[in-house]
């Protein structure tokens, strides 16, 4: 099993999935449609440019939105502190922030429909199941 893109996400030496999955894709609510990571930092794991940076007006954590490219966005979700901002170039390996609780929610979103959309000003993609992306099974431009 590839844990290469587990460890750049993680900065840790990512032996074992279930050591920092602590919860997988679910996919019943927007809520789910992702993976739970643990972990103490994030770290991006491919490059790209930053799209969006929000504030959760229900927990103040933020949610960084890297878009790959024009199809494909990922989305580091639940960190208590970031330094990044909107259209900052971003690249693989680079301190993204530091997840509140140890744990972060990261989301993959492409063109393809489902039933989770996300919006960035005009633009919207789908949420997807990130696994394959966690597992190195779909390769990222300019990444791991």
């Amino acid at each position: 099993m590839n844990t290469s893109v587990l460890s750049t996400l993680t900065g840790l030496n990512v032996t074992n999935p279930r050591s920092v999955i602590d919860q997988g894709f679910v996919g019943n609510n927007t809520e789910t449609a992702c993976c739970k990571i643990k972990t103490s930092a994030v770290y991006s794991i491919c490059d790209g440019t930053v799209i969006a940076v929000e504030r959760s007006p229900l927990d103040s954590t933020w949610t960084i939105t890297v878009e790959v490219d024009s199809q494909l966005w990922l989305r580091y979700c639940g960190l208590r502190a970031t330094g990044l901002i909107t259209g900052v170039s971003l690249h693989s390996t680079e301190l993204v922030g530091y997840p509140y609780n140890s744990l972060l929610r990261f989301e993959y979103c492409t063109a393809a429909k489902s039933k989770f959309p996300v919006r960035v000003a005009t633009r919207q993609l789908y949420k997807q199941d990130p696994t394959p992306i966690l597992f190195g099974q779909i390769p990222l431009d300019g990444g791991t």
